[in-house]
């Protein structure tokens, strides 16, 4: 959706610099996400999408041309926020909701301590020996699903970008699934709902053990992972993650496993959508790769979008 980022935006109207860069992402899901996003909260409807991202894409993060991808990214990611930020500004619902309470950008992990049988590289200054040291490495999430309402099921070969999504470049295929006797129900139980569940278990680990339990015990409510939409449900989702991601870039060597792989994909989203890296140094963890991504002038546009 590029003809909504703010830097397409922010260039002269009618420039070909402008043009250029509207087309260069013209599909446009990010975006009715983010309006669907604003319908719910001007209806006053609790509604929250959860995107599961990989670190950093396919190839080496520092490389041209992925740092350009994450620079594309980031710009999809902050158009999204400040598109919620307003609508939350318009419904007069800013100090008591954030832009993450509707939208959630998810990555996952994995950090063990070393076992009996782990063995570290002799010499001190050995990349190798830093590896084995500190144990921690990205999942890389090359899954094409989406799960909507727990009543429709997409999976497929298409990436959101506009390689896979302009109908004339990358060929895609994909299946859809739905169980109509669901679709309208305030909480489907079928398969979709038991699959979504599992791979919440499998992200999540142990949901007790990560404190997501019942809504409201006394009144018999359904456990948050029944009700993803939630208020109750996003936030310990979000403080699951940002515990995972304390222990994840803990200095020295890890003395005990995580206890489940979602982390908090790495931008800090201020209330009015504008985004930071999550580091301080503005770099993923263990590389000299940027949070925020740049610009690159060798690859062309075409590839990296």
């Amino acid at each position: 959706s590029s003809q909504a980022w703010e830097y397409t935006r922010s260039l002269k109207a009618g420039s070909k610099r402008r043009h250029a860069f509207s087309n260069l992402a013209a599909h446009v899901v990010p975006l009715e996400i983010a309006l669907k996003i604003e319908q719910k909260i001007m209806q006053n409807e609790r509604f929250c999408t959860y995107c599961l991202l990989p670190m950093w894409p396919e190839g080496a993060p520092d490389s041209q041309a992925v740092q350009e991808i994450l620079y594309w990214q980031w710009q999809t990611v902050e158009m999204m926020y400040k598109h919620i930020a307003q609508a939350l500004t318009n419904a007069k619902l800013s100090d008591k909701y954030h832009p993450t309470d509707y939208l959630q950008f998810l990555t996952i992990g994995n950090r063990e301590k070393p076992d009996k049988s782990s063995s570290t590289p002799a010499s001190t200054k050995s990349v190798h020996r830093y590896w084995a040291e500190v144990r921690r490495q990205p999942i890389y999430v090359h899954s094409k699903l989406m799960i909507t309402d727990d009543q429709l099921i997409i999976i497929g070969s298409a990436n959101i970008n506009e390689r896979s999504l302009s109908g004339t470049r990358d060929t895609e295929i994909g299946v859809c699934g739905y169980q109509p006797r669901h679709i309208g129900e305030a909480s489907p139980h079928g398969e979709i709902h038991r699959f979504r569940k599992s791979l919440w278990r499998e992200h999540f680990g142990d949901l007790e053990q990560n404190q997501l339990t019942s809504i409201s015990t006394e009144k018999g409510l359904p456990r948050l992972e029944n009700s993803p939409e939630s208020l109750e449900t996003v936030r310990a989702v979000a403080k699951v993650a940002e515990r995972n991601w304390v222990q994840y870039n803990a200095p020295g060597i890890p003395t005990t496993d995580l206890k489940s792989h979602i982390l908090p994909y790495p931008y800090h989203v201020s209330r009015n959508g504008s985004l930071a890296p999550l580091v301080k140094t503005g770099l993923f963890p263990d590389t000299n790769a940027s949070i925020r991504g740049k610009m690159g002038f060798l690859v062309p546009d075409l590839l990296t979008s």
